[in-house]
């Protein structure tokens, strides 16, 4: 951690405010609410995290010392059970590891990210607008050297896509030259993959937008993820490499890993495993336990599957929907920090039932500004299966300018023979009133899906259906 960081304290508020103005002004949702209490040990953190992610920013803020560090409204926290979080003091550092290859930095490695924008330079935020998302997923064999970029972005426009969305940090670590991780041991010394794709593609006129594995760090394996940052099973037993959202530890690395990638040049930042496992039920550590008793008065390990203790379940899921929410917030607040204009946006939907699988909400993701766009991954072969998951991810959505803002996730991998349904399911989601699709994964699409898609729905160029606009 940086030098003094509890001196940084006070100006929480003010970065809070600084994040209104940089992406959510024109919303008010988060400028303008109560802020409620929260408690010093909770604010410790905050400023822990700040200082370790937005360093460059809280030089400049100015404020009094204050305990009100979150913007919540106090009623629609009620609602969706969200509570202020005391997890105890962070630790100082991230321990060093035993993998030979990458030492895990401490904390004041993290920083400093790097001046963002010059002063002066106008605040921007997203704006829907004309036009349509037309992107792909791509997994690192795609652009892993500069020739696999070059013939990547080359099929990118042959297809008509606007957007690439390359995974940045599996398998085998870093996809970019990052301060947190090592680089795929696949990539030649020296080279910078993300940063070539940026190049490559902004030439081309393709936008890029990669993404992160944020909580399933059994499929990572990132050298500075520590044993306690994973989520505990009721028989207290380690969740299948599930870490644990509301951990302080797993909520800075993250944060931190989420701006140091906002600095490659890249257009935006997806988040793609932001999530609890699917039915999974954790997490039953020691401070989680005291953390959700302390806020909602509810000791989780003593919920049964009575009837009777159903209103006890569904305030401990609401907590947990609650700590991933925050988790994103923060995310985004510290890749805005260093990039104010960078565009954020993850890959879960916004249909109500995933807040009891999966315990995500991007719909007050999207309603709070936390997010700008999502791709529910909308993954089947029956065409009305496919229509009916859209209108379950649209329902709940009733602001008119936050549904040009859901895409639809197309299973490219799962209709390599059958090219025209991925041709349908384009036109199924157009026809739902979506402004956008994205193919999983660019290495599936096959030739004639190629030419199926630049003949038919691709062929005339689109712009990407959003602008970047000067923040009132």
């Amino acid at each position: 951690m940086g030098p003094d960081c509890t001196a940084l304290a006070a100006p929480v508020k003010a970065v809070d405010e600084r994040l209104a103005d940089w992406h959510n002004a024109g919303r008010g949702t988060i400028r303008g609410r109560e802020l409620r209490p929260v408690t010093k040990r909770w604010l410790a953190l905050a400023a822990g995290l700040t200082c370790g992610v937005c360093g460059a920013l809280l030089v400049a803020a100015r404020g009094q010392e204050s305990s009100q560090a979150a913007i919540t409204d106090p009623a629609d926290a009620a609602s969706r059970g969200e509570q202020g979080l005391d997890l105890g003091d962070a630790p100082n550092a991230l321990a060093p590891t035993s993998r030979p290859a990458h030492t895990a930095p401490a904390l004041s490695a993290f920083v400093p990210l790097g001046p963002g924008l010059p002063p002066g330079t106008p605040r921007l935020r997203f704006a829907p607008a004309p036009g349509e998302f037309r992107g792909a997923w791509l997994h690192w064999q795609d652009f892993r050297s500069a020739d696999a970029i070059a013939r990547t972005v080359a099929r990118a426009r042959a297809i008509g896509l606007n957007v690439l969305l390359p995974l940045a940090n599996y398998p085998d670590q870093a996809m970019w030259q990052s301060r947190l991780l090592p680089l795929n041991h696949d990539v030649a010394p020296g080279f910078d993959p993300l940063r070539e794709l940026v190049r490559q593609a902004h030439a081309a006129g393709i936008q890029v937008h990669p993404y992160l594995i944020m909580l399933n760090g059994g499929l990572t394996k990132h050298p500075s993820i520590q044993p306690d940052w994973y989520a505990v099973r009721r028989d207290g037993q380690r969740a299948d490499g599930w870490l644990n959202p509301s951990h302080p530890g797993v909520r800075r690395f993250l944060s931190a890993l989420a701006a140091d990638l906002a600095q490659t040049g890249a257009d935006g930042v997806m988040y793609d495993y932001i999530r609890w496992d699917s039915g999974g039920d954790y997490d039953y550590s020691e401070a989680t336990r005291r953390a959700c008793q302390a806020e909602t008065g509810i000791d989780p390990l003593t919920i049964t599957g009575a009837p009777a203790d159903w209103p006890r379940r569904r305030a401990w899921n609401a907590w947990r929907v609650a700590q991933v929410t925050e988790l994103v917030r923060q995310c985004s607040a510290a890749a805005r920090a260093v990039r104010p204009d960078i565009i954020i946006s993850t890959s879960g939907g916004t249909r109500r039932e995933d807040l009891d699988d999966v315990h995500r909400d991007a719909r007050t993701w999207l309603d709070r500004g936390y997010v700008d766009f999502v791709c529910p991954m909308a993954y089947t072969t029956d065409n009305e299966i496919f229509r009916q998951r859209l209108r379950t991810e649209l329902e709940p959505v009733a602001d008119p300018r936050l549904r040009q803002t859901i895409f639809a996730g197309i299973a490219a991998y799962k209709l390599e023979s059958d090219a025209e349904k991925v041709i349908q399911q384009v036109q199924i989601a157009r026809d739902s009133g979506l402004r956008g699709e994205c193919l999983f994964a660019f290495e599936c699409l096959t030739e004639t899906m190629v030419a199926k898609l630049a003949a038919g729905p691709f062929r005339r160029p689109a712009r990407v259906p959003w602008t970047l606009r000067p923040a009132s």
